[in-house]
This record gives structure tokens, C-alpha cells and sequence, in this order.
């Protein structure tokens, strides 16, 4: 009795390419999404930020303004600690990390209401 190895061989190597496919266009849209989101982030930080600052309104948004050398500097980082690690980029993500969770304690820092 002979028996056809092509096909159970092939199945799964098969459904394991459509997977990984799949796998991978999650995860591009997930980094489309992830760019959408930081694009409102900022103008959301900064009318909180800026909000009862009065005449000090000026002094605050120039302060806040220069958090945008951060989208030099952070992606410069996270290259160096890639690099340092041998090119391990997943040792590499506690550079953003580190900023989403800074920017989270701000995020419930400033829902507080502000105390006169």
C-alpha cells in the first residue's frame, strides 16, 4: 500500500505561508496605526499642557515645542541600542517604551484638575 506524502506535507506548509502572510499585514497596518495615533497625540498634549498656563502661555508652549527633537533623537537611540545589542531591535524597543509610558504618566498626571 503506497501512500501520497504530498498532500499532508504540503497542507501545513502551506496554511503556515498564508498565516505568516496574514501575520504580516496585521502588523503593517498596526504600524500605520500606531503612526496615526502618535499624529494626534501631540496637539492633544500640548492644548493640555498649555491650558491655564495664562501669561506664562508663552513660556509653556516653547517648552513643549522643543519635545519635538525628540522625533530626532529617540529614533537616533533606538539605532544605538540596537546596534549595542547586535542588532537585536526587540532589546532595542525599551527606548519606546520608556517614552509611551512618560507620556502616559503625563496623560494621568494632567486629566487631575489643576488646584487654584
Amino acid at each position: 500500500m503506497e501512500e501520497d506524502f504530498d498532500g499532508p506535507v504540503l497542507r501545513p506548509a502551506l496554511i503556515d505561508s498564508l498565516f505568516e502572510a496574514f501575520l504580516r499585514i496585521v502588523a503593517a497596518y498596526s504600524l500605520l496605526a500606531v503612526g496615526l495615533m502618535n499624529s494626534i497625540m501631540f496637539p492633544t498634549i500640548f492644548s493640555l499642557a498649555c491650558e491655564k498656563l495664562g501669561p506664562r502661555a508663552a513660556d509653556g508652549s516653547g517648552i513643549i515645542n522643543v519635545a519635538i527633537c525628540g522625533g530626532a533623537i529617540v529614533p537616533l537611540l533606538y539605532g544605538v541600542v540596537a546596534d549595542a545589542t547586535g542588532g537585536n531591535l526587540a532589546a532595542a524597543m525599551i527606548i519606546p517604551i520608556i517614552c509611551y509610558a512618560i507620556i502616559a504618566g503625563f496623560g494621568i498626571f494632567a486629566r487631575r484638575p489643576a488646584t487654584a
